[in-house]
């Protein structure tokens, strides 16, 4: 998708990819909960199809034809789209160039500023600034070109994927874990009877039609006003409210029937506003990490580590475990400490963007016409700056590691040259 979508259409599309998460677990529970009424559990008849052997069949063999379609149906790159015309396969390739042209601004270009504006808005038509497109960008970025030592060592040594990741884990911790769970701990919550599953699949659907909503709204306002980690704090400021609410919210049978049925409906609406918050977090940051990484080697590297964000199931898997029922009170407290955690991280985070980007403005704000033009072709303008001992060390034993495994003949060289977002005329985007 990021090879198809310019920076600021991706989240809308990513959010679509994302959000089936949430659609599936709505349109789960709605099947479950037939399932359960069309085959109920029948312990006597040992012969008779049990609920959770007809989810499995439909869920996996429809899983298995959509995805053997899909190998089939999806294109490579923009080169191979069937469903492209010619022209529109070219076009598909420049558009994305433009776009990473807007990324490296130059020092002198007020004008052009007003035209990047028009590019990323999607206005710019199939003619314009060709020539501009091709001094500015040699390589297609939509071309699947493989990877380089330099893809792997750079992807590596980068320290965004590292902190994106850990915070990740954490804000991913109430997803991966509601994906799975959430039915049990509606019951808890709710005080279902034990007995009813359908009931627990049936009232788990709002909360996810809820957290798809809010995830394709959030979608279209980063899109928008081009900003993908405030909408992120945004929507973990949203999940922390509604975990608030649910660890705060008295549980257990108190008072009479009246106010236990209060509490019980608060506990849901709560529920129900922390699932709203939790689906944002992880689109937008494969958002930003795509868009800001140019080489497609490179992302593909940096994309395949955060996808270690998965790791969040294990932990989702620990805390709502069978003990903890019905409340589900310490998994709760813990998940809680878990996004404060993510949302402290993100927040450091976009500082540190915003630091980075203001100390590469002030060196690039030196150098002249000639010297920001050889930084965007080559890439080796000599700069005041001094890499740290520890960060050397670091980069030489990846490069070493990556030199052994990779393919004979093939070794890393470090040419001094920086690539992609590397480079000090490259603008990160917050």
């Amino acid at each position: 998708m990021s090879s198809f979508y310019t920076r600021f259409e991706f989240a809308k599309r990513l959010s679509v990819f994302y959000g089936q998460s949430a659609v599936a677990g709505a349109v789960g529970g709605l099947l479950s909960y037939m399932v359960f009424k069309i085959f109920p559990a029948n312990p006597q008849d040992s012969a008779a199809w049990k609920p959770w052997q007809v989810l499995f069949c439909i869920e996996g063999i429809s899983t298995m034809i959509i995805a053997l379609t899909g190998f089939f149906f999806l294109p490579h790159d923009a080169q191979s789209a069937w469903f492209f015309s010619a022209e529109e396969r070219e076009w598909a390739g420049e558009r994305i160039l433009l776009d990473h042209v807007s990324t490296t601004p130059h020092k002198h270009d007020s004008e052009d500023r007003a035209d990047d504006h028009e590019e990323v808005a999607g206005l710019l038509t199939m003619s314009s600034r060709r020539d501009s497109i091709r001094t500015h960008v040699s390589e297609n970025p939509t071309a699947a070109s493989g990877l380089s030592s330099h893809d792997i060592v750079s992807a590596l040594t980068s320290w965004h994927i590292w902190w994106l990741l850990g915070c990740n884990i954490l804000s991913a911790v109430p997803v991966s874990s509601f994906s799975v769970f959430l039915p049990l701990i509606v019951r808890g919550l709710t005080g279902s009877d034990p007995s009813s599953a359908s009931l627990a699949n049936l009232l788990s659907v709002p909360p996810f039609i809820v957290g798809a909503v809010v995830l394709f709204a959030f979608a279209i306002y980063s899109d928008k006003t081009q900003a993908r980690l405030k909408p992120i704090l945004y929507a973990l400021a949203i999940l922390l409210i509604g975990l608030t609410g649910v660890v705060m919210l008295p549980h257990g049978a108190r008072g009479d029937q009246g106010q236990r049925q209060l509490y019980v409906t608060l506990r849901y609406l709560a529920l129900c506003v922390m699932v709203a918050g939790s689906f944002v977090a992880s689109p937008l940051t494969v958002a930003w990490l795509s868009t800001n990484t140019v080489s497609p080697g490179k992302r593909a590297i940096i994309l395949g580590i955060n996808g270690w964000g998965n790791f969040a199931g294990i932990i989702g898997a620990q805390l709502f475990s069978p003990r903890y029922a019905p409340d589900y009170v310490l998994p709760f407290f813990i998940t809680l400490g878990c996004v404060g955690a993510s949302f402290v991280g993100f927040a450091v985070f976009r500082n540190l963007i915003i630091a980075s980007n203001e100390a590469r403005r002030q060196v690039v704000a030196e150098w002249t016409e000639e010297q920001v033009e050889e930084e965007q072709h080559e890439g080796d303008v000599e700069i005041n700056r001094k890499a740290s001992v520890f960060g050397r060390m670091i980069t030489r034993g990846v490069a070493a590691v990556v030199a052994t495994v990779m393919k004979e003949g093939v070794e890393y060289v470090d040419d001094g040259a920086r690539r992609g977002d590397e480079k000090m005329t490259f603008t990160y985007g917050l």
